[in-house]
């Protein structure tokens, strides 16, 4: 099952990202996909992820749905997540 992740804040980086999402969810996704503005080098505020069951799938859009990134990432964004299916 793969959801889009949205508003990811422009200054997050595929490590930070997987740090985030592998305290919860280590071993539950088998794919992400989180394309990088190459004049940047910033994320383009969005990422697809590929959970390996639908109940990990609903978990993870239930966590970070509507969630402020600046609670669970350290770039002071004032950006709220939202997660949409892909």
């Amino acid at each position: 099952v793969t959801v889009m992740l949205k508003n990811i804040p422009s200054k997050c980086d595929r490590e930070s990202l997987l740090e985030v999402l592998d305290v919860e969810y280590r071993g539950q996704y088998d794919f992400i996909y989180m394309p990088i503005d190459f004049k940047s080098g910033h994320s383009r505020g969005y990422c697809f992820i590929n959970f390996r069951s639908p109940e990990a799938c609903r978990s993870f859009s239930s966590d970070f749905k509507g969630v402020a990134a600046s609670t669970c990432m350290p770039f002071g964004s004032q950006k709220v997540f939202d997660v949409v299916p892909a």
